[in-house]
Formats: structure tokens, C-alpha cells, sequence
């Protein structure tokens, strides 16, 4: 305000103000009759907030005033706290007395003012975040459709009581619907479709005039000259409630006449006048802080959603601070001039948008438009028809209500869904204010089960995109390398997460199927697994061309398995187990014994097939490895015979593989619980048999700076917390990682080459460049 540009913004304000100010007639004193007030408060809460707010609020387009949605939680605040309805004696279906349902809608603004005020002095402008969108979004809708059923008296002329619940109020309506004044909701329909019509015919030419103005290149000002008269037809139509008010008022006065008048306002003060709302009681101050603060962050929220909107719109930032402090000022100061809580609202700041406001200077001038018809028209007010009221409230309800988010939340997220629905379902079953408690207690629920129970993910890389990881249940072509289980965490180490995590991670360490993969399409495949050396060879499409525990149906139907175990106990090589099983059939399993090179043989109706020999000894694969069985095997033998379950169950022991990596690319944060969780995992694996290596890759820096501090750092490999996956699998493995592209100048594979020992999976260093592949891996155990 103070570099106001006279020559540029004043005549664009004085436009803004003039509609807006008009605007604010019609709307705010049908949204006082919402608040079970007289619509003359209405145009009170248009006065003093507008003027506070022009001079504190951050938003230059936000325009306050009375709301709908703040509206009805005010209407159902003052119903609760007026002694007509705590009195055990009185009528509970009987309105106070104007004054003291006044006398609580001053007091109620006063202390969600101060509330507000408090708020935003103590920096909790961010209370916004904590009510989610499907929390918002349910209450809303919720609240609009009890805004359409408390308007519906109105519409028919059926005095209907001041239930509590809207199911009684359309009870009661439907069973006395015998009383409806015919004319009364002959003029309200009237009234409601020729507005109805206009606000969809300002829909289509806003949405018109968006996508020429997208259509059009950055370089062209012009505008169609048709396009002119669309834009000055859209601005008059914000005319269209205080015509609708005008007119019925004439024609309300004209069937008074001939003694058919509809229900009407009657009576309204003249001038504005104070109230002391200052003069509360602690009694009455308990009473209102519950439903005052709820009011207070519902109105902040809705302000601050329309003033962050159009802000991103004209590039500049609203402080949620500022803003909160400005809102609460507004509710302070015009308690003491009868107005009751206010809140920005979206219709009227689209109307000061459309009319070119520059500043806030354009609240000033819709402020002066409502003050001259409250010192100068309250007698003609006197004739404006309910039904009239009623149905500007029905139609901005109809422009609102919008039941697509519930579908998109159906199709998204299932749980996110039940929040939106549970919250929408309460609000319209049991009232707003419950409503909004439940649908932020229950998004507040499914926060913390989504956070302690996190989800991790067992990754493997793309054939041919060695860098490229992904997830083996989305990504089936996706291969481990062997040896090595590589596990993603998505989400931060925290006390409400960290059981569950070191339980999966756990559970992945100790499954030996995590590093085989689940699906193949028409491929060779050969898995190097475990502590030792193992080897599922099969050739194939579909189905039928996997080891059977990862194929539907039965683990021994159309496929021959052999498993070959070894090397249990610190590397020592042990005999080789074959489990022979026939299409549909299961033959007798056989535990024999070999020595020397382990060149076994597998019987396959009568035809003997040799399984590949490899320089150094052993089948394929190596020759202390061991093989994935599956318990399902024993399972369809049918006997339980004892050397073959220790041959399973070692097996099992020996397959786990021998690293687990944890990527921390998904971990923002991790707390002592976390730090203590890590700890815990480390030693379970290090003392496992046979002992596994904890390794922590991809940690971001935040959590490496903790990480560093603890005695944890060196046993989850120190400084490789720096590499990135592929990185890590180089310094494990070297070249022998990568297949087709040899890779030098690791370090550790050099120092075993320099020294001519032995590689990790038992087999020399001249070894390595012979091994079998595998999309991309070598059938290589560390």
C-alpha cells in the first residue's frame, strides 16, 4: 500500500470493489441465516474483518468474509451453547432468542480471534499440514451437503424444529411435506435454476477464455473483440444474487398484496452498532475454547488454501504465520462490531480476480458498498424473501460439491479412500465438528501404521543396465548377484518403523529364495547362491521352464530338480544330494555320496544326463555350493525321512546369502531406535550360521553424520557407505561382477590376484574369466 500506483491500480480497485462489494450483499446475509443469525450479521462480518485484513493480510487478492461451510459450524456452535439448548428443561427443538444467539456468535469470534492470534505468534502457521487432503476433502463434502439439507426449510416454507442431526431434519421435512407453501417454493425454484444457469454459463465462458488464453502464443497481446464482450458478460454476471434479491424482493411485496407473501426477513437494524464482546466470563471462555479451536485452525486452513492458490498464481509467497495473526485480528476486531468468525473464500476472491483487483485497496472500496446499504437499504431489505437466500446458497453449494476425488481416491488408495469416506459419512451422520475430529484422528492412525509397517524391497538389476536396480516383484527379468541380497528401505528409521523393518530384513537374510528370481520368460538361467556353490540349471518357456518352488502349482510337476549341497560348516566340502523327481510323479530320493570331482548324474526315465563339468572340479557352479530345496519337496515325498530332512534343512542353511545390502537411498532420517535397530540386525547376521555381512550403501548425509557418531559406522562397512550399489558390488567382486566387460583396478580383486590366492568361492584366480553367466552376472558365490 505504500507504493500504491495511482494511474495504474486505482481505477482496476474501484472496479473490483464495486462487484465484489455488491457481491457481498446477497451473499453474506444468506450465510447468516446459515449461522442462525439475522441476515443483517451477515453484512456486519463484511465490514470490520475486510478492513483488518486488507491491512495485515499477506494475501493481496484473498477476500474474507462470511463462509458457508464456517457458517453452519457457527450455526451449530450457537445452537449448542445457547441456554435453550443446555437447559434440561427447555425445548430442544426451539431457537434461542436472537440476542443471545448473538451474544454468543461476538463471543465465539472473540476467542477464535485470540486463538488465531496465539496461533500465529507461536509459529504454528504449519497446523495446516496436519489435516491431509482426504481428511479435507470428506469433511467438506460432508459439510456441503448438510449446508443444501438446513437450507431446504426455507426453500419448502416448512417451519421445521432445530434438530441435531440431519437425518431428523429430512425426516420431519418428508413427513410434513403436506405444509409446503406453493408459492414460496415456486419462487425459490425460479430463483434457484435462473441462477443455477448463469453460474454454468460463467463455468463455460471461464473455461472458454482459460484455453484461448493457453491456446495463444506468449508474443500476442491482442485480444478478439469477441472475446471483450465475453469478459465484460462475466463480469456483470457477479451481479446476478443482488438482482435475484431486488427482484423477488418487488415480487415478495406484490404477493403480500393478495396476502400469498413467502416467509421474508422482516425487521432489520439500521446502522452498525458495537457489542462487548470483550465482557466473556472464564465460564463462558471453557465453553467455547474446544469448539473455538476447531473453528479457528478449519476457517485458517480454508483462508489459507484460497490465499496460497492465487499467490502461486501472481508469484509471490503467503506467510502462514502472517497469515494466521491477520485472520485472527479480523475475527478479534469485528467481534466488537457484531460480526461472527469469518474465513476467505473462494467465489469472492475468483470475483476480485475476474474484475482485475490489483490490491487490497479494492477490499476498502467493497467495505464502503456494504456500509452504505446497512446505513441507507435496511428498509428495503425488509421484503427480500428466505426462499431468495436459500437458493443462492443452494446454487454456490452446487458449484462446489464435487464427488470425482472420492472415485480417483477409490481407484489410488484404498486407505486413503476410507479416511475421505469415514470422514464424509460421520460429518453427515453425526455433524461436522465430529466429523473433522474423526477424519484427522484416523488419517493421524494411518500415518503411524504406514509408518511402522514400512514395506522393503528385495532389488535386482536389469539385464544389460548394470546400474539400472529395481524391484524383483515388479520387475521379474530383474537378477540378483549371487551371494548377495540387496534390500531397499523406504522410509525413515524411527522408532514406529524399526521393528518391523529388522524383522523383514531378518526374514530375507534367513530365506534362500530371496536371491533367486521369481519369474523367467524363454531363457537359460544358472543361480550362484549361498555360503557355497549351487546350481539350478533348466532351459524353457513360460512356466515350465523355472525351478519348481517358483512356478504355480506343485514344486515337482514337469520339471527335473537336482540339488546339490555342500560345504555346511566352514567351507568344507561335503558330498552332493540329488532329489530326483518325474513329470506328475515323484520317484524315490536318492542320497548318495561322490568324491574327486562330484560329477554326478540324474536318472530321467532310464536316460542319464551328465551335469556340466568346470576346470577345478565340481558341476557347474562351483563345488562347494548348495542348493535352494524347498521344504515343499519333502512335503510331496510324503515320508519323513530323517537324511533327507537334514539334507534339506542344511540346505537352507547354506544357501542364505552371504552379504545383505541395505540401500538407504530411501532414508530421510534414523533416530537412536534406528541406530540400536541396525546394531541388533548387524550382530544377528554376523553370529548366524554361516555368518552374514551387513553392508549399508546410498546413505544421504544427514543420517552418515549419525551414522559416523555411533560404534555401528566400521561393522556396516564405513566408509562404503558412500559407494552406490553398483559401486559396493565392484569393491565386492570386481571383474568378476561384470560380465562381458571386464573391470581392473579393484582393489580387493587385485590384491587376490597379486597374491595368487584363492578366490572367495573356492575355485583360483584364473577361474574367474571361465564362469557361466546369467543375464548379465556371473555364477560366481563370494
Amino acid at each position: 500500500m505504500r507504493n500504491y500506483h495511482v494511474r495504474r491500480d486505482l481505477f482496476w480497485d474501484l472496479q473490483a470493489g464495486l462487484v465484489v462489494g455488491i457481491l457481498l450483499i446477497p451473499q453474506g446475509m444468506a450465510y447468516a441465516v446459515l449461522a442462525n443469525l439475522s441476515p443483517i450479521y451477515g453484512l456486519y462480518s463484511a465490514i470490520a474483518p475486510n478492513i483488518v485484513y486488507s491491512l495485515f493480510g499477506p494475501s493481496r487478492e484473498s477476500a474474507v468474509g462470511a463462509m458457508a461451510l464456517v457458517s453452519i459450524m457457527v450455526g451449530n456452535i450457537i445452537s449448542g451453547q445457547t441456554s435453550s439448548f443446555r437447559s434440561s428443561e427447555a425445548d430442544h427443538t426451539q431457537q434461542a432468542p436472537l440476542e443471545e444467539r448473538v451474544n454468543v456468535a461476538v463471543k465465539l469470534a472473540f476467542v477464535t480471534g485470540l486463538m488465531q492470534i496465539g496461533l500465529g505468534v507461536l509459529k504454528m502457521g504449519e497446523i495446516a499440514t496436519y489435516v491431509s487432503h482426504p481428511v479435507m476433502q470428506g469433511f467438506c463434502s460432508g459439510g456441503e451437503i448438510l449446508i443444501a439439507i438446513s437450507q431446504l426449510k426455507y426453500l419448502f416454507g416448512i417451519k421445521i424444529p432445530a434438530f441435531p442431526y440431519a437425518y431428523q431434519t429430512l425426516e420431519y421435512l418428508f413427513q410434513n411435506i403436506q405444509d409446503t407453501e406453493p408459492w414460496t417454493l415456486l419462487l425459490g425454484l425460479v430463483t434457484f435454476f435462473l441462477l443455477y444457469a448463469l453460474s454454468r454459463w460463467r463455468r463455460a465462458a471461464r473455461a472458454k477464455l482459460e484455453r484461448l488464453r493457453s491456446a495463444a502464443p506468449p508474443s500476442d497481446s491482442t485480444t478478439p473483440h469477441a472475446h471483450v464482450w465475453t469478459k465484460k458478460l462475466l463480469l456483470l454476471s457477479n451481479f446476478g444474487p443482488f438482482i435475484a434479491i431486488v427482484a423477488t424482493a418487488f415480487v415478495s411485496y406484490g404477493m403480500s398484496r393478495r396476502g400469498v407473501a413467502p416467509a421474508i426477513i422482516g425487521e432489520v437494524p439500521h446502522g452498525l452498532h458495537t457489542y462487548p464482546s470483550y465482557a466473556i466470563t472464564l465460564k463462558e471462555f471453557r465453553d467455547l475454547a474446544g469448539a473455538s479451536f476447531l473453528l479457528a485452525v478449519i476457517s485458517f486452513m480454508l483462508t489459507y488454501s484460497v490465499s496460497k492458490k492465487y499467490a502461486g498464481l501472481n508469484n509471490y509467497v503467503v506467510e502462514p504465520n502472517q497469515e494466521l495473526v491477520a485472520l485472527g485480528l479480523a475475527d478479534f476486531v469485528g467481534s466488537f462490531f457484531g460480526a461472527f468468525p469469518v474465513a476467505g473464500g473462494f467465489a469472492r476472491t475468483a470475483v476480485a480476480v475476474e474484475a482485475n483487483q490489483k490490491t487490497q485497496a479494492s477490499a476498502l472500496v467493497a467495505v464502503s458498498i456494504v456500509l452504505l446499504a446497512v446505513n441507507f437499504l435496511t428498509g428495503s431489505f425488509h421484503w427480500i424473501p428466505l426462499c431468495t437466500l436459500a437458493a443462492i446458497v443452494q446454487v454456490a453449494i452446487c458449484g462446489v460439491v464435487d464427488f470425482r476425488p472420492f472415485l480417483y481416491a477409490f481407484r489410488a488408495s484404498k486407505s486413503e479412500f476410507a479416511v475421505m469416506f469415514t470422514t464424509f459419512a460421520v460429518t453427515l451422520g453425526l455433524g461436522i465438528d465430529k466429523g473433522i475430529i474423526v477424519g484427522v484422528a484416523l488419517s493421524i492412525v494411518a500415518l503411524v501404521r504406514k509408518t511402522s509397517h514400512p514395506r522393503l524391497k528385495v532389488l535386482g538389476a536389469l539385464p544389460g543396465r548394470r546400474h539400472v536396480f529395481r524391484d524383483v516383484t515388479r520387475y521379474t527379468n530383474a537378477v540378483q548377484a549371487p551371494g548377495i541380497c540387496i534390500v531397499r528401505i523406504d522410509e525413515s528409521l524411527n522408532f514406529a518403523s524399526c521393528a518391523s523393518i529388522k524383522e523383514q530384513i531378518l526374514s530375507i537374510a534367513n530365506d534362500p529364495n530371496v536371491v533367486l528370481p521369481k519369474a523367467a520368460s524363454s531363457h537359460h538361467y544358472a543361480f550362484g547362491l549361498g555360503g557355497g556353490q549351487g546350481h539350478v540349471e533348466g532351459k524353457g518357456s513360460g512356466e515350465h521352464g523355472l525351478p519348481a518352488p517358483f512356478r504355480s502349482g506343485s514344486p515337482l510337476l514337469s520339471v527335473v530338480r537336482t540339488f546339490k549341497v555342500g560345504g555346511v560348516a566352514g567351507g568344507a566340502e561335503g558330498g552332493a544330494v540329488e532329489l530326483t523327481a518325474k513329470e506328475d510323479a515323484v520317484e524315490e530320493g536318492h542320497v548318495r555320496s561322490q568324491a574327486g570331482d562330484n560329477q554326478g548324474a540324474q536318472d530321467d526315465g532310464g536316460a542319464r544326463k551328465k551335469l556340466p563339468k568346470r576346470r577345478g572340479g565340481g558341476t557347474e557352479g562351483g563345488a562347494d555350493g548348495a542348493r535352494v530345496v524347498s521344504q515343499d519337496v519333502q512335503e510331496e515325498m510324503g515320508e519323513e525321512d530323517p537324511e533327507v530332512s537334514r539334507v534339506l534343512t542344511a540346505a537352507k542353511v547354506s544357501a542364505r546369502p552371504k552379504h545383505i545390502v541395505v540401500d538407504f537411498s530411501g532414508v530421510n532420517h534414523i533416530d537412536l531406535s534406528g541406530i540400536k535397530m541396525l546394531d541388533e540386525v548387524e550382530e544377528a547376521l554376523r553370529k548366524g550360521l554361516p555368518p552374514q555381512i551387513l553392508y549399508v550403501v546410498n546413505v544421504k548425509s544427514t543420517v552418515r553424520d549419525r551414522l559416523k557418531k555411533s560404534p555401528l559406522w566400521d561393522r556396516v562397512g564405513g566408509e562404503l557407505c558412500f559407494l552406490s550399489l553398483p559401486a559396493l558390488l565392484d569393491h565386492l567382486v570386481g571383474d568378476r561382477y561384470w560380465a562381458g566387460k571386464p573391470r581392473h583396478g579393484c582393489a580387493v580383486e587385485n590384491a587376490e590376484r597379486q597374491s595368487g590366492s584363492n578366490t572367495p568361492g573356492g575355485q583360483g584366480g584364473d577361474d574367474a574369466s571361465e564362469t557361466a553367466t546369467w543375464d548379465g552376472y556371473t555364477d560366481w558365490v563370494i
